[in-house]
This record gives C-alpha cells, structure tokens and sequence, in this order.
C-alpha cells in the first residue's frame, strides 16, 4: 500500500528527533561533521522540493473545490495563500510568490525540479531559476531549463540566477524589459518587528528611487554632521527618514522625540 503524506511526514518528524545533538558532534571526526554538513544541505533541497510538491498539489486541489462549490471564475484562488502562509509561518504575499514559483518550476523546469528532488541544487538556486523565466513563453522556459541543467549542480544560488537571466534574455530581448516592469509593479514597504522594542522597515523601489532616496539620508546626516551634531550617520539618517515621512519640520534629536505622533 502506498505510504500516506501523512505517514511519511511522521516518519520524517522522528528522524529529525534522532539528529546528533551539539554533544555528540564533538566526538566526530572532522571528516565525519563535513559529510553530515553534505548531507543535510541536500536533504534541505530535497525536502524544499517535498513541500513545492505539497503547496502545488494543495493550491490544485483548493482549486477544484471552490470551482465545484461555483465560485467565479474571477475570485477563484482568494484564501489559498492566506492557508499555506499559516502552515509556513509566512505572509500571504510571501506565500503567494512562493507558490506561484512553485508551480513555474514543476510545470515548466522538469529538469531543475529534479535537480532539486536529488538535492543536487539548493532550494535558493531552484528559486532563482524560475523568478528569471516567469516572464517567458513556455517553449523559452523549457530551453532555458534544458540548457542549464548541466552547470547548475556546479555553481553558486546567485550564479543559477545569472545565468538563468541571460539565457532568457537571449531566447526574448524584450524578457528583461516584462522583468523589470513585473519587479517595478511589486514596490512595497514593509514593517518587520524587531528587539527590544524596535522595527525594521524595508522598501522595495526601483533602482533610481532607492539611490536618490540614501542620497538625499546621507547628504542630511553629513550635514548635520559637519554642524556639529553628535548623533551617528545611522541615527540621523534614521531620525531624518522619520522626520519626513511624518511631516515634521525637522530631524528628531532624540530616541524620545522619533515619533511621528
């Protein structure tokens, strides 16, 4: 009888209970932590192809569901990302993407989702190949897969990318063109929590934008700074971005006052 996910999803929970604590790696022999170093970055690119299974086969599925369940055409899909973002602890956004690069590299790169099921490839790489031929016909992006897939093994997650976009840019001269504007469609700011009472905050801006934006933070903090403020760059870049971000007339000079209240 065929093993359930399920059942195979335990079996996988009790093996990982098994690893080597931190205790019992010291007795290894140097040779030995390396071959286990192997060995879990491969199991990590196989198991990232378990799950890019997983979350395919689960979007299908929900598919089905709500089109047997009449729901328009337009709106089918809505709910789907919010599931899996739960499952992985992720946004919805984030889950969104990943599915959809999901489905890209096990519908259209048979030969990179292999790569990764052996865990010749490293999840990153498999990512960065199919982020690359989204914009592409699915002849092209069969190409570009078939064409790859021999140096792949080899090389770096950044260098898969690279090469990834300059095969494609090669079969579709206008491919970087939909790239960038498919990128430039996706500008965010995002709000990340942080320690002890602080955040991150991200931006996502075309290149022009995220350049004249640091350029115009660090002309204010060498200004200060030749004025003889004694905050870092960093805090009054910080304090200068929160400044005007909130409409106030000047850059805060105090943790106390960095508040757009």
């Amino acid at each position: 009888m065929p093993e359930s996910a399920l059942d195979w999803a335990g079996q996988l929970s009790r093996l990982l209970d098994r690893a080597p604590s931190a205790e019992a790696l010291i007795a290894e022999a140097d040779a030995a932590l390396i071959d286990l170093i192997i060995a879990t970055e491969r199991a990590k690119g196989r198991l990232a192809a378990a799950q890019a299974r997983a979350e395919a086969a689960f979007w299908d599925a929900q598919i089905r569901e709500q089109q047997r369940q009449g729901v328009p055409r337009g709106q089918r899909g809505r709910g789907i990302a919010d599931q899996v973002a739960l499952a992985r602890r992720i946004t919805p956004k984030q889950a969104s993407d990943e599915v959809a690069l999901h489905r890209v590299l096990l519908g259209s790169l048979p030969r990179t989702s292999e790569l990764l099921e052996a865990g010749e490839i490293s999840e990153y790489a498999a990512r960065r190949v199919a982020e690359n031929v989204l914009v592409l016909e699915e002849e092209d992006r069969a190409r570009v897969d078939v064409d790859l897939a021999d140096q792949l093994p080899s090389v770096t997650a950044r260098r898969a990318g690279d090469l990834a976009r300059a095969r494609a840019q090669e079969l579709d001269a206008d491919a970087a063109v939909r790239r960038h504007q498919r990128a430039v469609a996706d500008r965010r700011v995002s709000l990340q929590p942080a320690v002890d009472g602080m955040s991150i905050l991200r931006a996502t801006l075309p290149v022009k934008d995220g350049v004249a934006v640091l350029k115009v933070l660090t002309e204010a903090a060498r200004s200060a700074k030749t004025a003889g403020d004694s905050r870092t760059k960093g805090q009054i870049m910080a304090d200068t971005l929160t400044a005007r971000s909130c409409g106030l007339e000047s850059p805060m000079t105090s943790p106390s006052r960095s508040s757009c209240s």
